[in-house]
């Protein structure tokens, strides 16, 4: 049963990290510091990942952070349109 909760708060932990990056991408910050906020939130998901893969093995886990990006990163917000519309540009 701890190896199920544990699962669950590692999925937790990706997504609200998955949030925050795509928050800080579209926040005010510019440049070094919008970079850094993003590469940190980056790298305790690349953590995060690790340890599920060790929990549930690769397979498993690859599908379950492609999920979980994809539901909480997905473009909705307006901020997500105006990236979209500059990378047609």
């Amino acid at each position: 049963m701890q190896g199920q909760s544990e699962v669950a708060l590692i999925k937790a932990h990706i997504a609200a990290e998955a949030q925050a990056a795509y928050q800080g991408m579209c926040g005010l910050a510019d440049g070094e510091l919008k970079h850094r906020f993003i590469a940190a939130r980056m790298e305790r998901m690349e953590r995060c990942y690790e340890h599920l893969e060790q929990l549930v093995g690769p397979l498993v886990a690859t599908q379950d952070f492609i999920e979980i990006v994809d539901r909480n990163v997905a473009p909705r917000s307006s901020c997500g349109q105006t990236l979209q519309k500059r990378g047609a540009d």
